[in-house]
């Protein structure tokens, strides 16, 4: 990974006009406090930090990428709960599968691109679990659950 690249992925440089943003409370957001942020106001992109420090939790995220994030959460999230994974060896299988470096194998860190590519690659390691018939009553529940808060059409078992 580029200084560059690293920079982003660690919030100190706006991925969309090469800025420094600026730490803030997140009040500014959300017009109520939930820690700080680093902003960058005109490119309309912010991230949180750790509770107690101003070590970001990834890369600075607009609209649209903020979107993707949570696509990705949604689907990743529900292989590691499902699959019988804790979330840090998830986490280590993803970065096999994606090829990236275990440090910076996370969706606060990802772009676009790697948000998409997590998504379906959950999405599909979730459909070998439920070809492997485990727990399919459980999984079908929480698929459908979580395809419909995003959006997509439910969950219809394939043969």
């Amino acid at each position: 990974m580029t200084e560059l690249e690293t920079l982003i992925c660690t919030g100190k440089l706006c991925p969309y006009c090469g800025k420094e943003p600026v730490l803030t409370d997140s009040a500014c957001i959300y017009g109520k406090s939930y820690g700080m942020i680093y902003l960058c106001k005109p490119c309309d992109a912010y991230v949180g930090v750790h509770r107690n420090s101003t070590v970001a939790l990834g890369r600075l995220a607009n609209a649209d990428l903020r979107k993707h994030k949570k696509l990705a959460h949604e689907k990743f999230d529900a292989l590691w709960k499902i699959g019988g994974m804790s979330r840090s060896d998830a986490y280590s299988w993803l970065s096999k599968m994606l090829g990236t470096e275990p440090d910076f194998t996370h969706i606060g860190m990802f772009d676009k691109e790697k948000c998409l590519d997590t998504f379906f690659i959950s999405e599909v390691k979730l459909e070998l679990l439920l070809k492997n018939n485990t727990s399919d009553e459980k999984i079908r529940t929480i698929i459908s659950d979580r395809r419909e808060r995003i959006g997509l059409r439910g969950f219809t078992q394939r043969d």
